[in-house]
């Protein structure tokens, strides 16, 4: 998804990601493609910066009906309780974990460099998923990826890796396919049956037109939807209208 509904789609993501990382501090949510190592530690300690602020404000004014100096007292005490244990039990957390974890909870790794990361250091398994992430994560590397598929396909359809699979194949630009190879989605929107006819409405044109234009990962989504719209066209005819 990209553009306008791009932006709102990742900013209502990110946002319910992080009021389950408030509420459950899950350390899962520190990965770069989520929060990020930094500010997910950053993000435990939040909440207790905002409570210190609040006592500073309210302490300043007693026009909140916390004039009574022993119960700002006690409030101030309680604070510093609270702070002090969480500092102890996070610190005995990172003591506790695997020492080639605890640099992840400060990492300022982005997704887009972790990905990078990733397809230049690792395997060929490892490389293949940079097609399953986000199209701008690809970019800075474009040139290493084209070279990569090109000299790795025919050695994978002699091979046949796990990976190597119809789906991912149709997650692969046409232009880095190695000539005389087709990916799947080519061999599709080529194929009789994705041949339109006259009597598709202007706008199953519209999609085969999309289609065949998107080199993008969610150009498979457009095969698979056009599939479909044939599909119901030879059970059901050519005049009812789609969904």
């Amino acid at each position: 998804i990209n553009g306008i509904k791009g932006i709102a789609v990742s900013l209502i993501v990110r946002m319910v990601l992080k009021i389950i990382s408030d509420f459950t501090s899950s350390p899962h949510f520190r990965h770069p493609f989520e929060m990020g190592g930094l500010y997910f530690t950053l993000n435990m300690f939040l909440p207790y910066f905002g409570l210190i602020a609040t006592l500073f404000f309210i302490g300043e004014d007693n026009n909140y009906g916390f004039a009574d100096p022993d119960f700002l007292h006690r409030l101030w005490q309680l604070t510093l309780i609270l702070g002090g244990g969480l500092i102890f039990f996070v610190s005995l957390f990172l003591c506790l974990m695997r020492k080639e974890y605890r640099g992840t909870f400060f990492s300022t790794e982005t997704g887009g460099q972790m990905a990078q990361r990733n397809f230049i250091e690792g395997n060929d398994l490892m490389k293949a998923d940079i097609f399953e992430n986000n199209i701008r994560y690809r970019r800075p590397i474009e040139d290493k990826v084209e070279k990569w598929v090109r000299e790795g396909w025919h050695r994978w359809e002699d091979e046949r890796p796990e990976w190597f699979t119809e789906i991912w194949k149709a997650s692969v630009p046409d232009l880095m396919v190695p000539k005389g190879r087709k990916s799947r989605k080519t061999i599709i929107l080529n194929s009789p049956m994705s041949t339109p006819s006259p009597n598709l409405s202007n706008r199953r044109l519209q999609v085969v037109s999309r289609a065949k234009e998107n080199q993008s990962s969610i150009s498979r989504q457009f095969s698979s939807g056009f599939r479909r719209i044939n599909n119901n066209k030879n059970k059901v005819g050519p005049d009812v209208d789609e969904e």
